[in-house]
């Protein structure tokens, strides 16, 4: 093959960049970003996946803390579905490299459910499926090196590769994802429209909030209650330990943080009966242990928990807390928090 598609790919790559790049006010991260630069403090940051967007309610967070101090505070909730702890460093580490005195005094709850944190190293698969579009816009290349000494599938990091060095190559997971999540939609209404009456369909939204890559839709909630089943399965069937806590990515989280002169506190997020099982076992409560002992070492809190007891049908798709309830778990786990930190 001569070098004709190759350059021509490339020039169509620097055309798309100046097209779709996309700027610092795009989402998660990003709007944080642009924020600071422009001078904005957050005094609470919420730090975690799907589970942690949809049972914080920030806007509860935040009246609680009215209510105590008679002062407005400002809290972002930035959990994200199909996320990893290494895109939530490099996203974190963005708004100390736009503004490096962003988070001081800001308080960072990270998710621990069940009262455990996230294991994963950098050694591990640092992307979701396809989802590079959440790590690319906060990675810098240097970073590459330790993408590609990760076991992140190899056709994942030469798409990282590309999207770093042609930034409008990120943006094209993105669009595929959500058009193949259209395209479960419109088949499942499709399939429904032709098989199924009006009668036996029932409501096609549940009570789930749709921010941070949750689905409400039926094609969605049936998906999420089946790999919620699958995934609970296969960990309780093959259990290794979490290993050393201290060369976790989320040890680099806290140190990232605490050098930035913010305040990481891990907070219990709820998790449904079906994902807590797994991590009731004789082995997980080992972990668990251990964890809390790293949290000493770090010279951090106690995890903090909220009062608040769940019932199994409050997990409409067996991963997220319903969208009625998060005010109300909310306001708990803020009351927890000013009981342990607050005189």
């Amino acid at each position: 093959m001569g070098i004709g598609f190759p350059s021509g790919f490339l020039i169509l790559l620097a055309f798309m960049n100046d097209a779709v790049r996309p700027t610092r006010g795009t989402p998660w991260y990003g709007q944080v970003v642009q924020a600071v630069e422009q001078g904005y403090h957050p005094n609470f940051l919420f730090v975690g996946s799907s589970r942690m967007r949809a049972a914080i309610h920030s806007e509860s967070w935040d009246r609680v803390m009215a209510e105590r101090f008679h002062v407005r505070t400002s809290g972002l909730n930035l959990g994200m579905g199909w996320c990893t702890p290494m895109e939530h460093y490099f996203g974190l580490r963005s708004i100390l490299r736009a503004n490096s005195a962003a988070l001081r005094g800001t308080a960072v709850l990270i998710e621990a459910g069940e009262g455990i944190g996230f294991p994963e190293t950098w050694r591990q698969n640092w992307i979701v499926e396809d989802r590079w579009d959440l790590l690319v816009p906060y990675l810098e290349s240097s970073d590459f090196g330790n993408v590609w000494k990760s076991s992140t599938p190899k056709e994942a990091k030469v798409a990282i590769a590309a999207g770093l060095w042609f930034p409008a190559f990120d943006q094209m997971a993105r669009l595929r994802h959500d058009f193949r999540s259209q395209i479960d939609t419109i088949g499942s209404q499709l399939q429904h429209a032709v098989w199924e009456n009006a009668a036996s369909m029932g409501p096609t939204e549940a009570d789930l909030s749709t921010d941070g890559g949750i689905r409400a839709d039926k094609k969605g909630v049936e998906l999420a209650k089946f790999m919620a089943d699958s995934m609970a399965q296969a960990d309780l069937r093959d259990q290794k330990p979490y290993g050393d806590w201290d060369s976790t990515v989320l040890a680099d989280i806290v140190r990232l943080l605490k050098d930035a002169g913010a305040m990481p506190i891990f907070v219990r997020i709820p998790y449904s009966p079906t994902q807590a099982v797994p991590l009731a076992t004789p082995l997980r409560q080992a972990d668990r242990i251990a964890f809390e002992a790293a949290v000493r070492r770090w010279g951090l809190p106690p995890v903090v928990a909220a009062p608040f007891q769940p019932r199994p049908e409050d997990f409409p798709d067996k991963w997220h807390l319903r969208k009625t309830l998060a005010p109300d778990f909310t306001r708990s786990l803020a009351l927890a928090y000013l009981g342990a930190f607050v005189r």
